[in-house]
């Protein structure tokens, strides 16, 4: 085989270390290129530039350095860049983008880069999948992404973005089935935007967003799994609603304003995990009904104001790993049937009751 006739490269999860040859430009019917997962260093060869028949380019999880060369924006064939968890650094412009209509998967994070474009630009792809987390594109919400209308992940946490979420921001999925949303860990300020109606991961947690948390429509039908609002200055109460989307799996709302009860209702949620209440202003008794979410693996109702006894149908979570109940005003003896039932427990904290 010679090197004009090699269309896929794959070499990933190996050992591989040194530099990535410039005579990869060189290889001009390669379609797929795959070096993730070894331990290559050092730069991407401009001479990337040169495979204008490259589909895929997955060289993730490297140590790989340096700038991204802008001859990739000449790769008017790509459908997949992947450069995540390497050690890129250095500004991103519309030249690395010029010609890439075809894209639809663009995943960066974890790197040091900086998008630099204008707030004007329109980007030339329309892109299903975005993992920008970690890279700088604030301060501003970017504003090319209204331009963008069947996106089933946005990862953009840690993207020194600090900015209220714009009007436009639910047209970005309106038409998606089974969003991943991440936009955690930046200074997002303003309301709670709406739940889209499916989706898998909505992750707006170490924030600046206020307010209450969003109502819906009585006949809205929610599908979410993964509900991330924890260190934010939200208020009000929990919503009832969220009883009613029965695949949710982790509820984590710690770190607010929050008061009110809990539902009795959130009892019903048969596959919940994870429900982190804690560091709020909740109060009343510890609904006993809580008692039926037997796959429950983790409790945290810490720094609130609960009062009354501990449920005894707490007994029943035997898959509990960790009980969080300290700082609230509950008055009762320790049961005996924590020690005898709940026999998974590495994690108890009754203290400041």
């Amino acid at each position: 085989m010679t090197e004009g006739s090699l269309k896929e490269l794959e070499l990933d999860s190996n050992n591989f270390t040194g530099n990535l040859p410039s005579k990869l430009g060189d290889i001009r019917n390669l379609e797929i290129l795959c070096l993730s997962n070894n331990s290559f260093s050092g730069p991407i060869p401009e001479s990337i530039g040169r495979l204008s028949l490259l589909r895929s380019l997955d060289i993730h999880d490297n140590q790989l350095n340096g700038r991204i060369p802008s001859s990739l924006g000449q790769l008017s064939k790509l459908e997949t860049i992947d450069v995540s968890n390497n050690a890129l650094a250095g500004p991103v412009s519309e030249l690395h983008f010029a010609s890439l209509t075809r894209l639809n998967e663009l995943l960066m994070s974890s790197n040091s880069l900086v998008l630099n474009v204008s707030s004007n630009w329109v980007p030339p792809f329309r892109l299903q999948r975005i993992d920008m987390s970690s890279c700088k594109l604030g301060p501003k919400f970017p504003h090319w992404l209204q331009t963008q209308r069947h996106v089933e992940l946005l990862f953009m946490s840690n993207a020194n973005i600090s900015d209220t979420i714009p009007e436009w921001f639910e047209d970005v999925f309106s038409d998606t089935l089974g969003l991943d949303l991440d936009l955690s860990y930046n200074q997002i300020s303003g309301k709670l935007p709406k739940f889209p109606s499916d989706t898998y991961k909505f992750d707006l947690s170490n924030n600046l967003l206020s307010g209450n948390i969003p109502q819906i429509d009585d006949n809205t039908t929610l599908v979410l799994y993964n509900l991330l609002l924890s260190n934010n200055v939200l208020t009000g109460a929990i919503p009832e609603y969220l009883c009613k989307i029965n695949v949710l799996v982790v509820i984590d709302l710690s770190r607010n304003q929050l008061s009110g009860g809990i539902p009795s209702c959130l009892g019903n949620l048969q596959w919940l995990k994870v429900l982190d209440l804690g560091n709020n202003s909740l109060e009343g008794n510890i609904p006993s009904s809580l008692g039926s979410l037997q796959g429950l693996e983790s409790l945290h109702l810490h720094n609130n104001r609960f009062h009354g006894k501990l449920p005894s149908s707490l007994q029943k979570l035997t898959n509990l790993v960790v009980l969080d109940l300290g700082k609230n005003d509950l008055a009762d003896i320790i049961p005996h049937w924590i020690g005898e039932k709940l026999s998974n427990l590495k994690f108890l904290n009754l203290k400041s009751n």
